[in-house]
């Protein structure tokens, strides 16, 4: 259930940027579900990899250079999917951003209603 919760929170968090942001375009609603699919397989797999990769920069930057891997994940699910247009690595920037934002505090939902029920 909580997959299903996150997959939908990067579906509304790339749905709100290209509603906001015009360099961010999808062809179709399909095609930003399946972005939303191929990201959280990229949050999932290759996220974590990337984090324990780049470990030592983010402790030096006290984790701020979460937002590059975040930038690069995007970068290239646009690669990927020829469905995501990105008009530069700016919007790519915001996009990452939105999704930095949109994350804990989805997890924080999550989290809070799991001790709620008790499980």
């Amino acid at each position: 259930m909580r997959v299903i919760l996150r997959w939908c929170a990067n579906v509304l968090a790339i749905l709100l940027v290209m509603y906001v942001l015009p360099g961010v375009q999808s062809s179709s609603v399909l095609a930003l579900l399946a972005a939303a699919v191929v990201l959280a397989v990229f949050n999932t797999s290759v996220r974590s990899l990337f984090r324990l990769l780049v470990l030592p920069l983010n402790v030096l930057t006290l984790g701020l250079f979460t937002f590059v891997v975040n930038l690069a994940l995007i970068e290239i699910l646009d690669w990927v999917l020829d469905t995501l247009q990105l008009g530069s690595l700016w919007w790519a920037l915001l996009l990452a951003l939105a999704l930095s934002v949109v994350t804990p505090i989805v997890n924080i939902a999550l989290s809070s209603r799991k001790t709620r029920t008790g499980r």
